[in-house]
């Protein structure tokens, strides 16, 4: 009889099976492996954080040595636009700041103090020195011109800007850039190689730079309608571009035809009509939207587009007669182009050269965002809007904040998706003002709360109200308004009524466009 195995199992228990040696000692060698695979995972892990802090440290040190070196900026254009780039770029980065600005006239100014330019001599600004006084320094008018300033003001003014921040040592002029191309990345965005000739001497010249801004204006390549027979027109025809004055014997006594509504139409329209014997307006879309109460005066007669020319005549839509006419004016605008940009940069012209792509918020590069483009947008205060677009490129990139291109994208697809919305056609997507659309004190705030600037208010409120006198009084007459900006506030030192009450209504409502009714009165 067999006798049963000891156990130290007690009645209730589970019974234990007793790891014999084999168990053991396939129990340490498996410990044992575990713990190589702990040491190998940690080794790994530590490597991998070493890797990790080596990284950051490069990174770390490539930002110093850039921020560490001088950032180099070159600005193409000495106008408006350029000498704003190039005062915010010293503002911005001080002493580390290399900064060249390249421009192919002789003087600092671009049109305004240009002869051959699309500034006539007797021409009064239609936008108030409170808008045109640039950061700094005040812009003083003479008593006999208002808030409205003259030509020769003005050139004057950004002569004297120039030199009392003494800037002149930074601008090559006389220099015509004909290639601005992206090199390669050295990890904090592309640079840019400029290059062209002087003018002086016909030799060619190259600068390297970090970032380009782009501020050579719009007002340069005449645009010219298409009409069915006009080459057969033997008449005068010139583009406003060459208009000095209503002396010119082309006009005195003449019957003139000025096509095209907007501003340089309308501004032509009332210096030539007190010499020329007739003055027929006319175009082929909505240009400067008058009241009905406008007073054109005695000669001048407003028709409708131009559908058929001959030898000296031209038939307008809707009408059977022939009108003869002496002289076309072809106040027709420019092309936005830039043709020395590179086609890499993708920055390109659409929509009959009315438009600019591969620009996010109309300013930034969008394939290469080290470049910016500076005024492209139509119906503004330039003068303001320069300062906020050159600040805001800058501080963006001073602080490493410019959006990726999926985010730039996604910011242009929305904004052309409203514009859809409200009717608004496609070449119009750089004008700041449309039949059903008001946008650029929208679009100056936008920027602004980007970029973590100050939002000029003031100036805000006088382009509204400047915008509401010119819809209700056309050009000339609104130089009878005066009004300016005093601590930050805008204040009406003589104006009416009528323009006074629209402006309340506009504010107060916060509009995006002008309701009809304004056009009633």
């Amino acid at each position: 009889m067999v006798q049963d195995q000891p156990t130290d199992v007690k009645e209730g228990q589970e019974q234990v099976p007793r790891e014999t040696g084999q168990d053991v000692e396939q129990k340490t060698v498996k410990d044992k492996a575990d713990e190589q695979k702990l040491i190998q995972d940690g080794k790994e892990e530590q490597k991998q954080n070493q890797d990790e802090k080596e990284e950051e440290k490069t990174a770390d040190d490539n930002k110093d040595e850039q921020q560490d070196k001088p950032v180099k900026i070159g600005i193409i254009g000495a106008g408006v636009s350029g000498i704003v780039a190039l005062r915010q770029s010293l503002l911005t980065y001080g002493d580390n700041c290399e900064v060249h600005v390249f421009d192919r006239q002789g003087e600092v100014g671009g049109m305004w103090n240009n002869p051959l330019s699309a500034v006539f001599p007797d021409l009064r600004t239609n936008t108030p020195a409170c808008l045109l006084n640039l950061d700094g320094l005040d812009f003083a008018v003479k008593e006999e011109n208002g808030v409205y300033p003259s030509q020769q003001e003005v050139g004057s003014y950004l002569k004297k800007y120039v030199s009392t921040f003494q800037l002149e040592n930074r601008i090559r002029l006389r220099h015509e850039v004909e290639l601005v191309e992206p090199v390669e990345d050295h990890g904090y965005g592309h640079q840019w190689r400029i290059s062209g000739r002087n003018l002086d001497n016909q030799g060619s010249f190259e600068s390297v730079v970090d970032l380009v801004l782009v501020c050579s204006g719009k007002e340069e390549v005449e645009r010219k309608p298409v009409i069915p027979n006009m080459n057969v027109y033997a008449g005068n025809t010139f583009h406003s571009k060459e208009y000095v004055d209503n002396k010119d014997e082309r006009i005195a006594e003449k019957s003139v035809l000025i096509y095209g509504l907007a501003s340089s139409g309308i501004e032509i329209m009332e210096d030539i009509k007190r010499s020329a014997s007739m003055v027929f307006l006319s175009g082929c879309r909505h240009g400067i939207e008058l009241t009905s109460s406008y007073d054109y005066g005695e000669n001048v007669i407003r028709k409708g587009d131009i559908v058929e020319m001959g030898e000296k005549w031209v038939r307008f839509y809707g009408e059977k007669d022939l009108i003869h006419v002496d002289t076309i004016i072809w106040c027709t605008g420019y092309k936005k182009t830039y043709p020395f940009l590179s086609s890499v940069a993708e920055v390109t012209s659409s929509e009959d050269f009315h438009v600019v792509n591969g620009l996010y918020k109309q300013t930034v590069c969008m394939k290469y965002p080290t470049l910016a483009v500076i005024n492209i947008t139509d119906f503004t205060a330039p003068w303001v809007q320069a300062e906020v677009q050159t600040r805001y490129f800058l501080k963006l990139h001073k602080e490493g904040r410019i959006p990726d291109f999926k985010e730039m994208k996604e910011n242009e697809e929305t904004y052309l998706r409203w514009m859809k919305s409200v009717g608004a056609p496609l070449r119009k997507r750089d004008c700041c003002i449309g039949v059903n659309f008001f946008v650029w004190p929208g679009f100056i705030k936008d920027l602004c709360k980007e970029a973590g600037l100050p939002i000029p208010k003031a100036q805000l409120s006088a382009y509204t109200y400047n915008i509401i006198l010119i819809t209700q009084y056309g050009f000339k007459q609104i130089r009878n308004h005066k009004f300016s900006i005093e601590n930050g506030k805008l204040r009406f030192q003589r104006t009416t009524w009528k323009p006074w009450i629209l402006f309340k209504i506009f504010q107060n409502l916060r509009l995006r466009c002008f309701p009809k009714f304004f056009y009633w009165f």
